[in-house]
């Protein structure tokens, strides 16, 4: 083999490791960064509801209800404290969407859970669960946003890089 080829090869693999590691860390920041109107709703939304600010969720619920699968507009969905949806401000093929079982339950022994959420094959969205309660109520605020966009920045992302 050829010296020059030889020398060549660590600095290919180098700038090849350090261009996934870019990669990487910008796929993780563009990801991250769509969770943060949701961080703000829910959090600022769980806190009024358990300072008693607002006792009815359904002062949340406007004339008509987000389509999750392709509208990008944040919903809320609020949850009582046995996880039944008592208001949504999000729809899904025409009905309330259904968070997996035990997304709650982990959310409130954690304070809070952000995940990417699938709640049917095509439609992913970014998430974000805070728990409230006060001496007369509890529950939980979800806040969402479809990830469309992000994922397609990150594609195009990946394509310039690859």
């Amino acid at each position: 083999m050829n010296q020059k080829i030889r020398n060549f090869i660590p600095l290919a693999v180098a700038i090849s490791g350090l261009t996934l590691v870019i990669l990487g860390a910008t796929q993780q920041l563009l990801r991250l960064g769509a969770n943060d109107p949701q961080l703000q709703m829910s959090r600022d939304y769980a806190t009024n509801m358990a300072s008693h600010a607002f006792t009815n969720a359904s002062l949340f619920q406007g004339p008509e209800k987000t389509n999750i699968a392709t509208a990008l507009a944040p919903f809320m969905i609020f949850y009582d404290s046995k996880g039944k949806i008592i208001v949504s401000t999000g729809e899904l093929n025409g009905k309330n969407p259904v968070i997996p079982p035990g997304v709650l339950d982990y959310a409130k022994q954690h304070n809070g859970e952000t995940l990417t959420w699938q709640p049917e094959p095509g439609v992913r969205i970014a998430t974000v669960i805070t728990p409230y309660s006060s001496s007369n109520s509890a529950g939980f605020v979800l806040a969402g946003r479809n990830m469309r966009e992000v994922e397609s920045r990150i594609k195009n992302l990946e394509e310039k890089i690859m």
